[in-house]
């Protein structure tokens, strides 16, 4: 069974290759992507690996509940993606 969840991250640059890899990652967990927004550039409060700014991007996908901890393993270990957050969304 599937649930849906919000996953908000952030990147150093908006670069296509990251937000695809980031796609494919969740295709390939049997996840899909439902919705994208683009926050766009933004400065931070405090400095995240040295940088003071960084791109948002919020998508809301869906994942079932027992490949969340693969997603969030793979998730830490991409450099490309600076911090995520993933929340449980029950609509």
């Amino acid at each position: 069974m599937t649930t849906n969840y919000e996953l908000a991250f952030i990147t150093e640059a908006e670069e296509a290759p990251i937000l695809k890899e980031t796609e494919e990652l969740i295709a390939s967990l049997s996840g899909k992507v439902i919705d994208k927004k683009d926050w766009g550039r933004r400065d931070f409060a405090y400095l995240i690996n040295g940088k003071s700014k960084g791109y948002y991007f919020i998508w809301q996908i869906e994942l079932s509940g027992s490949k969340v901890k693969s997603f969030k393993t793979s998730l830490n270990l991409n450099n490309k993606i600076m911090r995520y957050l993933l929340l449980r969304n029950d609509k």
